[in-house]
């Protein structure tokens, strides 16, 4: 406890620092519902191009939080976009795959004629 003690002294800090990674979610349940909000609204997103702004600029009207942040996410959302789809491209083939497996199709060497 002494330790804390001289530090907070030399570094004069108060006894009670603000929270300075989410200034705008003061309460909890808004730092656990914001995330929950977004991974709720965010289904089938993958398939629509600028969805992903839409949904985030309404959550975050809903939490009353600043909407400048969606205006700087549209110089980057085209290469999101594109990064997103191609996931969701790669998982849709590889549980095709998986299902194909369990039904018991083999997959060989030869391409089928």
């Amino acid at each position: 406890m002494q330790i804390f003690a001289l530090l907070e002294k030399r570094i004069e800090a108060p006894r009670r620092m603000p929270n300075r990674i989410h200034p705008y979610l003061k309460a909890l349940s808004d730092s656990v519902g914001l995330p929950q909000t977004l991974m709720l609204t965010s289904k089938g997103v993958a398939g629509v191009p600028r969805a992903a702004l839409v949904i985030l600029a309404g959550t975050l009207s809903t939490f009353h939080l600043p909407m400048e942040g969606v205006a700087v996410l549209l110089g980057i959302d085209a290469l999101m976009d594109m990064a997103r789809t191609s996931v969701n491209v790669v998982g849709n083939c590889l549980a095709s795959a998986v299902v194909a497996r369990w039904e018991g199709v083999e997959f060989g060497d030869r391409a089928a004629p």
